[in-house]
């Protein structure tokens, strides 16, 4: 049994009910701040930044973390977790971050606008961004398309093409669409249409990693740090100190991410 005074895990409120059932596998991928377990086919993330929490991701402390090693064991049953030996006991459910997602417009439109200054002063160079940002050059996959992803006209059949275009764990187009697509959900406007078929045909275009995001993002979730940016987007005038942390979030993805936000807010002007 774990007692008081022994280490904590937590899940978001929404998480996958695959977290709340009994696991039993190894460590598959080991980073500075993470690692990844497999677990019916899909990736689960253990991270000791709450920020980070996606629906598939446990928060525990950093120092189980550090200790832990590709190929350790990881078990989940009941209210105990144990990761490298290491016993952890059910933390809570992080609900903290319930958003009541209100606008100001006139706060909205100066947003858009410093955004995309932001963006080309801070932002990672990526074929999305280049893009985005209207940089793009003539080798580009993108070139001559910036009129396409800043209209954010999509549907299942005319981005399928793109998918997995980038580098990265989650290849630029796809976190680019990811953007586009949570935003297009959470403010109830559902004009992207991503079907059962589009899902299914992305599996062999992409990383696992990446299929989870948009999967999720079609439901209106994204990692904790791009949902509080984009509630906070709608009321309150962002700030370069708000900006510079998400654009170096992965290899470019907080850069691609915040270009599909930019892009979604952009099309409804």
């Amino acid at each position: 049994m774990c007692e008081n005074n022994e280490p904590r895990y937590y899940v978001r409120h929404d998480c996958d009910k695959l977290l709340l059932t009994d696991i039993n596998t190894k460590i598959i991928k080991k980073y500075e701040h993470g690692f990844d377990i497999l677990c019916n086919e899909k990736i689960i993330f253990f991270t000791s930044d709450e920020l980070s929490l996606h629906a598939l991701s446990f928060l525990i402390p950093s120092h189980i973390i550090e200790a832990a090693s590709e190929g350790d064991s990881v078990i989940v049953s009941g209210d105990e977790m144990t990761v490298s030996g290491n016993v952890l006991g059910w933390g809570d459910f992080i609900s903290r971050y319930l958003f009541d997602l209100k606008t100001d417009y006139f706060v909205l439109k100066d947003n858009i606008v410093n955004l995309r200054k932001m963006l080309k002063l801070l932002g990672k160079s990526s074929i999305i961004s280049e893009a985005v940002l209207g940089r793009s050059p003539q080798e580009s996959v993108f070139f001559r398309q910036e009129c396409f992803l800043r209209s954010c006209d999509f549907d299942s059949t005319n981005v399928i093409k793109y998918i997995g275009v980038g580098e990265g764990l989650t290849p630029s187009f796809d976190d680019y669409l990811s953007g586009v697509v949570y935003v297009d959900r959470v403010l109830g406007k559902n004009r992207i249409k991503l079907d059962d078929n589009f899902f299914e045909a992305i599996k062999s275009k992409t990383t696992t990693q990446s299929v989870q995001q948009l999967t999720y993002a079609d439901t209106g979730k994204l990692s904790l740090r791009f949902e509080v940016f984009v509630s906070d987007f709608l009321t309150y005038p962002i700030t370069a100190a708000q900006i510079a942390p998400l654009v170096n979030f992965g290899n470019t993805s907080g850069t691609d991410i915040l270009c599909g936000i930019l892009a979604c807010f952009e099309s409804f002007e």
